[in-house]
C-alpha cells in the first residue's frame, strides 16, 4: 500500500495482512517505508527458517514480498552467483529479489512458477508487481490518485476503508453469463485484478504496465513425428514433475480418475524414494464418483491412498458460509465445497498438493476445444440460415417429453448454433451459461450485456500473430486466457488456502506449456479424442481402465444439494425481504419464477434453460451470499 491515508498506513496494511492469515498461517512481516507499507503472510515449504519476508537487498534499496514457488530458482541461483551475487537464505524469493536488482521488468520473463510479487523501491517511491503467465496466483489493486493498493486477495483489500464497496455492473453481466469475472475486472468497481503474464509500475500516482514476454529458443521447431512427439513429453513431463517436488516439508498428490492426475502420480511415483501419498474424492453418486479408477490407479502404482468419503448429505449452510468467506469474489463453481474438503483433509497429511490443473487446457482435453474445428468447418461449409433452422429444428425436437437422446441432441444444436456465430462471439457462445435472452429476461437493461472487448482483442492479436491460428489453438487460447485463470486456477488458489495447503500444477510448467505449442493439432486432438499425445505417453505407466472413462469434470451433483436449509437460504438471500440489494437489480417476478421452479423440482426437462436452472439459481445464491457478507452494494 502506498500514498496518503485516513488511517495510519500501518493500521490498514496490517488489517489486510491478519485478513489472510489462512494464507501463511507460519509467518508474518512487514516494512514500512514513509507512507508506503508492504506486508506478507507466509506458508513455509522452502528455507523453513531464513526465508521470512519481506527480504531487502543487501544495500536496502529495495524490499520484495513474494507469494507462489519458482520452480527454476535454483538455476537461476546459480547463474546470479556467476555474475557475482552473493545471498544469505536458500529461498526463491531472494532470488527473484536479485534476479529484479538485475533485470528490472525483465526479470519475470525468467521464472518459471506460480507467482505474485511486489518490489518496493526506496530511492524512488516506486512500486513493481508481476504476476505468473497463467495466471496460478492472484493479485488485485485499486489505485486512485496517490493512493495505490494491492493484495492476493479481495476481502483483504476491502480492510481500505477508503475504497467504495460498490459493484461493478460489467463485472456482474460476465458473472451471470459465465459464473466467473474475468480479469483485469473485479466485481468490485474501481478494484481491478492484474492480468496473468503481465508487470505494473505504480509511481506517484502514475501507473505504467507491461507484458512479460516469455521466449522459447526451440518455439519454431515443430515436433512432426509421432514418436518424438511421445517420448519429448515423457521426458519433459517426469522433469517438470520432479520441479515441482522440490520442498522441505511433506507433499502429496490429488489422484482422480482422469488421464491428468494419473500422469502426475505416475512421473512422481517415479521420481520419489518413498510411496507418494495420494488424495481423491469417493462421492456416493455413480454419475460423479471415481474413487474406484482412482484407487486402481493407486494400487498399481503402490502410493499411500487417502480417500475422502462425501455421501449425500444435502447442502450444508455453514460449509457454504465457509466457502463465501474464501472465495475472494463471487464463483458459480459447485465443486468449491468438495475442493476445499479435498484441501482440508489433506492438509491433515501434507503441506503441499500436486494437481492436474491445466492439462485440458495445454493438450486439448475439453469436449468444445474437441468440437471447434469441426464447428469451424460447419460455418464455412454450411449458409448461416440453414445452420440456424436446423439448432431451431433441433430444439423442437429437444423440448418433447419422450425425446430420444436428449444430452446429443442439445450438443448437435449448441453445434449448430455455434457454427452460425462469428468469432470472437463463437468461443463466447460455446461457454456461457445463462444465454443473453435469460440474462435480459432476469435483469433488463440494469445489467449490460458483457462487450468481450478482452476476448476479441486476444482474437485479433493472435490472428496477427501467428501464422498456426488453426481452428483447436483459438478455443485452447480462450480457455487458457479466460476459462483457467478466472475460474479453475481460482478455485484451487483459494480452497487450497482456506486450507493453508500449497497446491502446484505440473502442467503449468513452462517447459510443458513451450513443449505443446510445437505439437500438431493432429497430436493434441485425434479421431474425436482429446490430449492424444498425453495419453500415449503415459500409456506404459498406468492401468488400462484410465483411458477407458468418460471425461468428467470434478463437479458436485447439484440436485443433492437440495434440501430444506438450501430452501430456506434461497428464500432468505434471493427472494427474501431482507435480501441484499444486489437482487434488486433483477425483475422479481423473473427471479421468483426461476428459483421456485428449482426448488420444486421441476428442472429435469429437456428444455436447455431449464437443465442449466440449477446452475444459474446457484450463482444467484452464491452472489447475495458474498454481497451479504462482505457488505456491497450495487
Amino acid at each position: 500500500m502506498a500514498g496518503p491515508s485516513a488511517d495510519p498506513v500501518e493500521r490498514v496494511v496490517d488489517a489486510m495482512n491478519s485478513a489472510m492469515i489462512h494464507r501463511g498461517p507460519d509467518d508474518s512481516g512487514v516494512s514500512v517505508w514513509g507512507h508506503t507499507a508492504i506486508a506478507m503472510r507466509r506458508l513455509s515449504i522452502i528455507d523453513l527458517t531464513g526465508g521470512h519476508q519481506p527480504i531487502d537487498s543487501s544495500d536496502g534499496r529495495y524490499s520484495i514480498v513474494f507469494n507462489g514457488e519458482i520452480y527454476n530458482f535454483r538455476e537461476l541461483r546459480e547463474e546470479l552467483q556467476r555474475d557475482g551475487h552473493e545471498f544469505r537464505t536458500r529461498s526463491d524469493t531472494e532470488v527473484v529479489l536479485q534476479l529484479f536488482e538485475r533485470d528490472g521488468s525483465a526479470a519475470p520473463a525468467r521464472l518459471n512458477g506460480m507467482f505474485a510479487f511486489c518490489v518496493l523501491d526506496r530511492s524512488d517511491g516506486s512500486l513493481f508487481l508481476a504476476r505468473d503467465e497463467f495466471g496460478q496466483k492472484p493479485l488485485y489493486y485499486t489505485a486512485r490518485g496517490a493512493h495505490f493498493a494491492f493484495s492476493s486477495e479481495l476481502p483483504s483489500l476491502l480492510e481500505d476503508r477508503s475504497i467504495e464497496r460498490r459493484l461493478d455492473l460489467e463485472a456482474l453481466a460476465y458473472y451471470l453469463r459465465v459464473w466467473t469475472v474475468p480479469a483485469p475486472l473485479t466485481i468490485i468497481s474501481g478494484v481491478r485484478q492484474l492480468l496473468p503474464g503481465h508487470w505494473l509500475r505504480w509511481h506517484d500516482g502514475e501507473i505504467t504496465t507491461g507484458h512479460t514476454s516469455w521466449s522459447d529458443a526451440r518455439a519454431d521447431e515443430p515436433i512432426t513425428t509421432d514418436a518424438a512427439a511421445i517420448e519429448a513429453v515423457r521426458t519433459t513431463l517426469q522433469a517438470a514433475v520432479e520441479r515441482h517436488m522440490i520442498a522441505d516439508v511433506d507433499l502429496g498428490v490429488f489422484l482422480s480418475g482422469g488421464i491428468d492426475s494419473a500422469a502426475i502420480t505416475a512421473a512422481a511415483a517415479q521420481t520419489s524414494d518413498s510411496p507418494v501419498r495420494t488424495f481423491t474424492v469417493r462421492w456416493d453418486d455413480p454419475d460423479f464418483d471415481e474413487s474406484r479408477v482412482a484407487a486402481t490407479v493407486a494400487r498399481h502404482l503402490g502410493t499411500d491412498h487417502h480417500e475422502l468419503v462425501i455421501g449425500d448429505g444435502g447442502f450444508d449452510p455453514e460449509a457454504f458460509a465457509m466457502v463465501v468467506d474464501h472465495m475472494s469474489q463471487p464463483l458459480a463453481d459447485t465443486s468449491l465445497l468438495p475442493t476445499y474438503l479435498l484441501c482440508r483433509e489433506t492438509r491433515r497429511h501434507v503441506k503441499v498438493a500436486l494437481s492436474g490443473d491445466g492439462g485440458d487446457e495445454i493438450f486439448g482435453g475439453y469436449p468444445d476445444v474437441i468440437r471447434h474445428p469441426t464447428v469451424h468447418r460447419l460455418g464455412r461449409a454450411v449458409p448461416t440460415p440453414l445452420l440456424r433452422g436446423g439448432a431451431r429444428a433441433l430444439g423442437g425436437v429437444a423440448r418433447q417429453p419422450r425425446a430420444q437422446g436428449i444430452s446429443a441432441l442439445r450438443t448437435a444444436r449448441r453445434l449448430l448454433e455455434a457454427a452460425a456465430t462469428p468469432l470472437p462471439d463463437r468461443l463466447w457462445a460455446m461457454n456461457t451459461s445463462m444465454t443473453s435472452t435469460e440474462l435480459a429476461e432476469l435483469a433488463g437493461d440494469r445489467v449490460p450485456e458483457p462487450d468481450m472487448i478482452a476476448l476479441k482483442d486476444l482474437i485479433a492479436s493472435a490472428e496477427r500473430g501467428s501464422p498456426h491460428w488453426t481452428p483447436l489453438r483459438q478455443m485452447l487460447a480462450y480457455r487458457t486466457s479466460f476459462i483457467l485463470p478466472d475460474q479453475l486456477l481460482i478455485k484451487s488458489d483459494r480452497m487450497s488456502m482456506a486450507a493453508s495447503l500449497e497446491v502446484r500444477a505440473p502442467l503449468l510448467d513452462r517447459e510443458i506449456a513451450a513443449l505443446a505449442r510445437r505439437l500438431d493439432d493432429r497430436m493434441l486432438v485425434r479421431g474425436g479424442v482429446g490430449k492424444w499425445v498425453l495419453r500415449e505417453a503415459i500409456r506404459p505407466w498406468v492401468p488400462a481402465i484410465v483411458f477407458d472413462q468418460p471425461k468428467r469434470g470434478f463437479d458436485a451433483p447439484l440436485k443433492s444439494l437440495r434440501n430444506r436449509a438450501f430452501e430456506d437460504l434461497c428464500h432468505d438471500l434471493v427472494l427474501g425481504q431482507d435480501a441484499p440489494p444486489v437482487m434488486g437489480l433483477f425483475d422479481q417476478a423473473a427471479l421468483a419464477h426461476r428459483v421456485e421452479r428449482v426448488l420444486a423440482g421441476h428442472t429435469d426437462s429437456a428444455t436447455e434453460s431449464e437443465y442449466r436452472a440449477n446452475g444459474q439459481v446457484w450463482a444467484l445464491l452464491v452472489l447475495a451470499a458474498w454481497c451479504r457478507r462482505f457488505g456491497v452494494t450495487p
